[in-house]
């Protein structure tokens, strides 16, 4: 950024050049990089133009930077307004949008992880369910075969009591399929 307008190359050897022509027709004020370090005011934060323009050297810069502003002003908004410029009729519209930004991705990082959590707890609601009926199938399944074990117990015991039936018999067994659940 020069003259108030920012420029993007596409290339960083053409960004390094466009910089070097600025500074040729005596432009100082100067943001370069990702995070827009000024060169007039941190002449001495890079060794290169090269190291201006590498991602990683510039961000560690401006994070420095930017630590040293939140110690000196004890506020993270101040420090976002003096990274910009100390003159307030400067830094309090630039404030003003990264507060608004940060707020907005705030908003939907946040959104994100209720729809994260909300998701996670509908999934586990399901498996829950899905237990909840796989253990009820498996408890009629096992009432099913246990009223089978004994209907068949049943009939062995008729048939060894020669077929007799009445409640006189003293081997007759009554069963109640619908009380087999008692035996699980």
């Amino acid at each position: 950024t020069a003259h108030g307008k920012g420029r993007f190359f596409p290339s960083k050897a053409a960004a390094i050049a466009a910089v070097r022509k600025l500074k040729a027709e005596g432009v100082r004020n100067i943001d370069v990089g990702c995070l827009q370090v000024n060169l007039k005011y941190h002449p001495d934060a890079f060794e290169t133009l090269e190291d201006a323009f590498d991602p990683a050297t510039n961000a560690r810069y401006a994070a420095a930077l930017f630590a040293k502003l939140r110690r000196a002003n004890r506020s993270i908004t101040r420090a976002v307004a003096h990274y910009h410029s100390t003159t307030r009729a400067r830094n309090r519209p630039y404030t003003k949008k990264v507060v608004r930004l940060w707020n907005e991705e705030r908003r939907r990082y946040y959104a994100e992880q209720r729809r994260k959590k909300l998701a996670a707890w509908r999934a586990e609601r399901e498996r829950r369910k899905a237990a909840r009926l796989a253990d009820a199938s498996r408890r009629r399944a096992s009432r099913r075969a246990e009223a089978t074990r004994l209907s068949r117990i049943n009939s062995a015991v008729i048939a060894a009591d020669g077929g007799r039936t009445d409640a006189a018999g003293p081997a007759s067994v009554n069963l109640d399929i619908d009380r087999c659940g008692d035996f699980v």
